[in-house]
This record gives C-alpha cells, sequence and structure tokens, in this order.
C-alpha cells in the first residue's frame, strides 16, 4: 500500500487531488468551504479557520504519513473534500471523513460521492478496514 501525494488519482468520473499540490486558486476553494457556515457547523471546530492556520496546516501535511486530504473533483468541477486520517499500513485501516462543498449540499450528489469515496480507499489505495464516527 502507497499513496503518493503528489499524484492525482481517478476513479470513474471522480479525480481526487492532493492538498499537498494545490495551487492558490485550490488552496483559497477549500479555505473558503471549511469557513461556510453549513460546512462549519458539522465540523469538529466550528469556528472560523484563519488564512494563516489554513496555509500552515497545509503545510504540515507535507511530511504527515497519518494524515491525507484531497480536493475532489467530478467531471473537473470541484465538488468537495475527502480525508483519511490515522492512518496505519500495518493493518491496511484509516478514519475517512467527507465533505461535500456548500453548492453541493441537497444536489442529491452524496451517495455517488461517498461510494466513489470508499471505491478510491479500498481499490485505488488498498485499505482493508475504514474505522468511523458519524
Amino acid at each position: 500500500m502507497n499513496i503518493n501525494k503528489g499524484r492525482s488519482y481517478s476513479i470513474g468520473k471522480y479525480t481526487f487531488v492532493n492538498y499537498t499540490t494545490f495551487d492558490s486558486s485550490q488552496l483559497k476553494t477549500v479555505w473558503e468551504w471549511i469557513n461556510h457556515p453549513s460546512i462549519r457547523a458539522n465540523m469538529y471546530n466550528t469556528g472560523l479557520t484563519p488564512w494563516e492556520s489554513h496555509v500552515s496546516f497545509v503545510e504540515r501535511l507535507r511530511d504527515d504519513d497519518k494524515n491525507f486530504y484531497w480536493l475532489v473533483y467530478k467531471k473537473q468541477k470541484p465538488i468537495g473534500i475527502f480525508n483519511i486520517n490515522d492512518v496505519s499500513f500495518d493493518d491496511r485501516s484509516c478514519d475517512p471523513g467527507l465533505t461535500l462543498s456548500p453548492d453541493m449540499l441537497g444536489s442529491g450528489l452524496g451517495l455517488d460521492f461517498i461510494f466513489h469515496c470508499f471505491l478510491f480507499c479500498f481499490e485505488t489505495l488498498g485499505f482493508n478496514q475504514l474505522h468511523s464516527a458519524v
């Protein structure tokens, strides 16, 4: 099992672009999403994320081998965020998380998005177990 942070992955009509490869536009897009009231309300930390904290978080991900974040595109349109945390390469397990963009909430895309995120975990990245809380 190997996760290449410098590589974009595709499965079906979805493309997963790692945060560590972001250009300034992608960085800003994700920052705006995580500060949107509809998204913040469902996050562990519901406060606003300052720009400097967001940039610092993405920079720390470059050296992090336990947590991975992707901006997810469907047909070249950014539609959400997918992450895996607490990665164990020994037992091939992780704790996944996902968020649709504010403009995709209520669009009916949710189940298809989740399905492709799980396919990405199992078929592309090679995980055996996903541990999560709802």
